[in-house]
């Protein structure tokens, strides 16, 4: 067989640098910069630079009304709560804002003050005393008491309960919902996110959105479910 001949210099070259040059093309940008989706819905972004809802203004150092806003605490379907100092009474208190997406929506509106009455009727050592309801520079808000400490689910997180801590936890979360229940109020949302804990180790029941009084009209529509899933009675 006769020797092969070899490839002309130039050609080699050639064929070398479109061989580096696929292997050094930048990746497809979309395949980068594309978030991974979580499961439960899109993803979002995070940081301190984030607005409390989308369109909504930061309202961190800002007075509204008598409440000087200081932090964010948490922040849910219909609203953010704020850490706020209460100027007049000198006293920290919580402050739960209704979204601004929602100011129009009467439904919404209805539900939060729901929420305010069905908390202010309440006056137990375990659930969260509410303040008032008030509306003032556009904004719609609860202002309950605020709790030093952290929510079940942080602690639970944590780590495990000793038996005898979780044992007076949901003792003293049955008498706050006793008591409730003595008022006609069904608090419907019970999960470790809805109870605070305060240093002491004493609860606080929290968040009546979903609450169903004997006395008020209902306001979940027929063939809808309310709560979360998770912490649902099988019924």
């Amino acid at each position: 067989m006769p020797p092969s001949t070899p490839e002309n210099p130039k050609k080699q070259a050639a064929s070398a640098k479109r061989d580096r040059g696929k292997s050094e093309r930048p990746p497809d940008p979309e395949a980068v910069t594309r978030p991974m989706p979580l499961e439960g819905g899109p993803t979002e972004p995070m940081g301190p630079s984030r607005a409390p809802w989308p369109g909504g203004e930061n309202l961190i150092g800002q007075t509204i009304s008598q409440y000087k806003i200081l932090e964010q605490l948490g922040q849910g379907g219909m609203g953010i709560v704020y850490k706020a100092q209460d100027t007049r009474l000198n006293r920290a208190v919580a402050v739960k804002f209704l979204s601004p997406q929602l100011l129009a929506n009467q439904e919404a509106k209805q539900r939060f003050l729901h929420e305010a009455q069905a908390s202010a009727g309440l006056d137990d050592p375990n659930i969260c005393t509410v303040h008032e309801i008030h509306e003032a520079e556009g904004h719609t808000f609860i202002v309950m008491s605020y709790v030093e400490g952290q929510s079940l689910s942080d602690k639970i997180e944590s780590g495990p309960l000793e038996m005898r801590e979780a044992l007076d936890i949901a003792h003293q979360i049955g008498q706050g919902l006793s008591r409730a229940h003595k008022q006609g109020i069904v608090h419907r949302d019970i999960k470790p996110g809805n109870v605070l804990l305060t240093p002491e180790g004493q609860v606080k029941i929290v968040d009546f959105g979903l609450a169903k009084l004997a006395t008020q009209t209902q306001l979940t529509r027929t063939g809808t479910t309310m709560g979360t899933v998770a912490y649902m009675s099988p019924e």
